[in-house]
């Protein structure tokens, strides 16, 4: 188990490259649910509710997936067409934690590019099971190196706290051999 916590600790060093760079994981809590978002490190830019019309979402939104509210305003949250100009919640005022992360940028921006083609071509799925803000944030955190498990934004808000003060899973790694 020690190996492969060592392991680990080896690819997300590869994936983080040698020189990380800083983006903010934006997390809103103003309710239950909450909502994640990566932007661009110290933006706050966002100015209203954009909900799938890219005229109004955040130009330093990086990442942040929702329903496509302004071309199907009565889709559930199920199996929807999805965009990802959806809020970051990042503007003045917002209820929202914010964490600066070194992160490999050029992964985390492949991925929104992606994201945004996959959207433009309608092929975008929303859905709060499995393809969700958190699902896509989380996944492009760890292609970036910066390992976690993406539940719930309040969760993944927390792991990458600990993540940001040192606290990582091979870290304790010596505690599995006594």
């Amino acid at each position: 188990m020690g190996y492969g916590l060592g392991a680990l600790a080896n690819v997300s060093d590869i994936l983080l490259g040698f020189k990380p760079q800083k983006v903010d994981l934006v997390t809103e809590h103003s309710d239950a649910t909450g909502h994640s978002a990566i932007v661009e490190e110290n933006s706050m830019t966002a100015i209203e509710r954009a909900n799938g019309n890219p005229a109004k979402a955040d130009p330093n939104g990086i990442i942040s997936v929702g329903p496509n509210r302004y071309k199907d305003r009565n889709g559930s949250w199920h199996w929807m067409k999805g965009t990802n100009h959806w809020d970051t919640h990042s503007r003045q005022g917002e209820v929202l934690w914010r964490q600066t992360l070194n992160v490999n940028k050029g992964t985390i921006v492949k991925y929104g590019k992606w994201l945004n083609k996959m959207e433009n071509a309608g092929k975008l799925v929303y859905s709060v099971e499995l393809s969700s803000c958190v699902t896509h944030t989380s996944v492009a955190l760890n292609l970036s190196g910066v390992f976690n498990i993406g539940i719930h934004p309040y969760l993944l808000n927390a792991q990458m706290y600990l993540w940001s003060n040192g606290l990582r899973p091979w870290t304790f790694s010596y505690l599995l051999n006594q």
